[in-house]
């Protein structure tokens, strides 16, 4: 919640730009105000991306882009990504 204040405080000196992973609990809603439920928007093919504007926070309303992208969930190749500590594929 603190987060998201700050976010929104740092928008209103104009087009800001940040890439954050979504909590759990954190609310999403349409621009008309009505809460989305990720179980119906999530991507079903390995690949596969969506991308919709949305609100973000149940007080903060912070105007975002909500980009969802389904990834595969084994571990790294050459072509796959690889957690940055070494690990298996974290990304997921």
């Amino acid at each position: 919640m603190l987060r998201l204040c700050r976010l929104a405080q740092r928008r209103e000196g104009g087009k800001r730009f940040f890439v954050m992973r979504l909590q759990y609990g954190t609310g999403l809603y349409t621009r008309s105000g009505h809460q989305l439920e990720l179980r119906g928007l999530l991507p079903q093919q390995e690949g596969e991306a969506r991308e919709l504007g949305v609100l973000l926070g149940k007080q903060a309303r912070l105007p975002v882009r909500l980009i969802l992208v389904r990834v595969w969930r084994g571990g790294g190749t050459a072509t796959t990504p690889t957690h940055p500590r070494g690990g298996p594929s974290a990304w997921a």
